[in-house]
């Protein structure tokens, strides 16, 4: 029984690093350096990593959730105001639509912050996944993940940001 305890559990090791360069300066004399701080760094085992590493995973999805609810939610007050538009120019509810649009505007870069936040965890874990040599299939779905976050920063949300301000600027001008 003990032997079989022992197969199950792993240890764990703390390893301190400490850092020392010598240059080669030919005038004066090779000196050394030693950096003023230690790295410490955690070693666990296999599974433990992956059972961490999938806490983060769950948290990344329930703010993914979050976010894709936001953004249909969005989607849903442009369709609602879009049906409710007057038709007549001039009219006081094309004020009530700008004002409207505002608030859909501030929605839009809340979502554009929290994917900015997706992709800083997602970052992280793709380069941690990356350091301890997991499977390439981990690394490649992360590595997949993150380039569709990069792309949704820099390319989708901009757009939707012109659109909606292009719009809201239309519905001020009637």
């Amino acid at each position: 029984l003990q032997r079989g305890l022992e197969d199950t559990i792993r240890p764990r090791y703390r390893m301190r690093v400490i850092v020392q360069a010598v240059d080669n300066n030919v005038e004066t004399g090779p000196r050394t350096g030693q950096n003023r701080e230690t790295f410490t760094f955690n070693v666990v085992p296999y599974e433990e990593l992956l059972a961490e590493m999938n806490k983060d995973e769950e948290v990344l999805a329930y703010k993914s959730q979050e976010l894709s609810d936001k953004m249909i939610d969005i989607r849903n007050a442009i369709d609602k105001m879009i049906e409710r538009m007057p038709r007549d120019e001039g009219s006081d509810e094309f004020r009530a639509s700008a004002s409207r649009m505002d608030e859909v505007l501030a929605e839009l870069e809340k979502g554009s912050d929290l994917t900015r936040e997706l992709l800083s965890d997602c970052a992280r874990l793709l380069k941690e996944a990356q350091a301890n040599r997991l499977p390439a299939n981990f690394v490649d779905n992360k590595e997949k993940i993150t380039n569709l976050l990069d792309e949704a920063i820099r390319s989708h949300f901009e757009r939707a940001r012109e659109a909606h301000t292009v719009l809201r600027d239309a519905l001020q001008s009637r």
